[in-house]
């Protein structure tokens, strides 16, 4: 075997053993929850889109998979969920799998990074292996919603890696790999926008910028383009914020210190993170510490190293630090999810010292860097432990947090719902509402447990002091009209929820719950037409072709109630219901034998009532 060859060899061991360490683990991710902090919205609450995988609902929609809601488009995000759908459903361990597969490969290519821009081989997998266990890099793996930020750094640094490729050996077919690359980027999360900044600061930083002008030019204009065609797609697609700029890069400024601390400093570990003094004043110390340092030994460390990682570090935190989401610091102020891209300059920073350490103090650099790796390992796997259900996420978030009306809210909430532990939702509620006195939605919320709890009497007492305090919010309408239509007071409901519905159009349950109340008043056109303004709000609202199917049966009108029920069952096909009304339809409709077949359907289905569904298929479709 020659010299060349075990080199190879060597190389290809590191590749492999870059993959199998992190992947090990997290490996216990597999068997965690869903955290309920997004991905419910985007895949529990979206799950018929994703079974029905319109390329409309990913593409012309924003993260959350609806229209123009939210002001973040993650399009490729969405796809990848609805083919982890395709394999495993609604169970969140594909999901989980997905993002630690697709992060262990990541972490490969910033390995390659490290290579190309002239680190040693050992010392760049080592570096490549401390960021693969970092503590912060938990937050990329373990939250199935930062799938955005795992194919952000995929597509990144592939992007990167091409473009350096091409632009070193003048390769168009190179550069146009590294623009295919740049828009699958920007198809995973906005951030990638900086991705052309990071191609020409590495061009420069290698000295290119004397050679291959043809080439530059081209991949200026091809990525011009293609930035284009992406803010094209994006303008309809998510909501306009009015909270990018100046303003909020100052409200943002204490992110670059506290994730400097972080960075460095494996503590105040925080899924809902807030801005903390100490964390910010201790960072703070850090960078200035580290920029005397700097200067101090100029010219013993290889400055553009330094300077490389400085600029990539601040460019690729910049988008996020000029954008100010509208719930800032009232539910988090920062997520450290984003750091697994803007990371990657703080780990080449990183890697210049500790170039420059080994060099200095040889044994005693590489044993305390190894006790760093070990350290940083350690506390990933226990604190990748906080992401195991929605319990311990939320307990994390509101003990971290406490002032976080966001993480009490939703704690509360799905105490209520799915542990229906209702005076504790009760408690997390109380004590957000006297956090937020003018905030109405822990009203909401309240109300929201008392339907739940069937306390349809607090409910609507809650009610009341909701159209009280907060006349033109339509929630307050909203229960009290659900509250009429449970006591079978169908006028009143009526009432009610149409004033709920002046308040907010575009709130279905609103239409929903007045559909039922005409229905149960005999209205039957009026309930049609609400039940069709919640179908053209969400046409991925089951219930809404049953019981609109439900009333077209009660009109006589078989052919439009089969097409309802029809698209109930695609929706829903493991309900009976949906067969067993479809089958006469179809029965009542003259075509008996597709009839008969789905009332069998029902009738395997149906855990009781098989004999009640044959004898309806006997008589219908004899």
């Amino acid at each position: 075997m020659t010299a060349r060859t075990d080199i190879r060899l060597s190389l290809r061991m590191k590749y492999c053993l870059l993959f199998a360490v992190p992947f090990l683990i997290y490996l216990q991710v597999v068997s965690f929850d869903f955290s309920f902090h997004d991905d419910d919205i985007m895949i529990l609450e979206s799950a018929d889109k994703l079974r029905t995988f319109g390329i409309d609902d990913f593409l012309f929609t924003d993260a959350w998979m609806r229209k123009a809601e939210i002001e973040l488009y993650r399009p490729l995000q969405s796809m990848t969920y609805a083919l982890d759908y395709r394999i495993a459903g609604i169970k969140p361990g594909i999901y989980h799998l997905h993002n630690l597969v697709v992060f262990c490969f990541s972490v490969l290519l910033i390995f390659t990074l490290l290579l190309r821009i002239g680190f040693q081989e050992t010392l760049a997998f080592w570096l490549s292996l401390f960021y693969a266990v970092h503590h912060l890099m938990v937050h990329v793996v373990c939250w199935i919603p930062a799938r955005g930020d795992v194919y952000l750094v995929f597509w990144g640094m592939s992007g990167l890696l091409a473009f350096h490729h091409g632009w070193k050996h003048g390769k168009i077919t190179w550069i146009i790999v590294a623009v295919l690359c740049y828009f699958f980027a920007l198809l995973s999360k906005e951030s990638a926008v900086t991705l052309p900044l990071l191609m020409l600061l590495w061009g420069w930083y290698e000295g290119q910028w004397k050679r291959r002008h043809r080439v530059i030019v081209f991949a200026i204009l091809l990525l011009g383009l293609v930035t284009a065609a992406y803010f094209m797609l994006r303008h309809d697609a998510v909501l306009r914020t009015e909270f990018v700029g100046l303003s909020s890069l100052k409200y943002n400024a204490p992110t670059l210190p506290e994730e400097v601390f972080k960075f460095y400093i494996p503590a105040f570990f925080s899924v809902m993170p807030g801005f903390k003094t100490p964390v910010t004043l201790i960072g703070v110390g850090i960078i200035g510490g580290l920029a005397l340092l700097t200067w101090w030994l100029r010219k013993k460390i290889y400055l553009g190293r330094i300077m490389l990682g400085i600029a990539f570090f601040l460019i690729t935190l910049l988008p996020s630090v000029m954008y100010k989401p509208v719930f800032a610091g009232y539910a988090y102020d920062y997520i450290d999810h984003r750091m697994f891209m803007n990371g990657i300059g703080l780990l080449i920073f990183t890697g210049e010292w500790v170039r420059f350490s080994i060099g200095a103090f040889g044994l005693r650099a590489w044993t305390a860097f190894l006790a760093m790796i070990i350290l940083q390992a350690a506390m990933t796997v226990h604190y990748a432990g906080v992401y195991k259900d929605f319990e311990t996420y939320y307990q994390n978030a509101v003990t971290t947090n406490p002032r976080s009306g966001f993480a009490l809210y939703n704690y509360a909430i799905l105490l209520s719902a799915r542990k229906q532990q209702y005076d504790e939702a009760m408690y997390w509620l109380d004590k957000a509402a006297a956090l937020y006195p003018r905030e109405y939605m822990y009203q909401k919320g309240k109300a929201t447990v008392a339907y739940q709890m069937g306390d349809f009497e607090s409910m609507a007492r809650i009610a009341e002091n909701m159209i009280s305090s907060w006349p033109h919010v339509h929630f307050g309408y909203l229960f009290m009209g659900m509250y009429h239509l449970h006591h079978s007071n169908y006028e009143d409901a009526v009432h009610f929820l149409s004033r709920a519905i002046e308040r907010n159009p575009n709130d279905a349950d609103g239409y929903a719950n007045r559909a039922k109340a005409f229905q149960a008043l005999g209205n039957h056109a009026a309930a049609i037409k609400d039940w069709d303004k919640v179908i053209e709000m969400n046409p991925h609202y089951a219930e809404a072709y049953y019981e609109r199917g439900n009333l077209y049966g009660n009109l006589q009108d078989y052919k439009k109630a089969l097409s309802d029920y029809d698209r109930y069952v695609s929706l829903r096909p493991q309900d009976p219901r949906g067969y067993f009304y479809r089958g006469q339809a179809y029965c009542l409709i003259g075509k008996k034998d597709w009839g008969y077949r789905d009332l069998q359907k029902a009738a395997l289905l149906n855990a009781g009532d098989d004999a009640q569904i044959m004898r309806v298929a006997r008589q219908l479709c004899r």
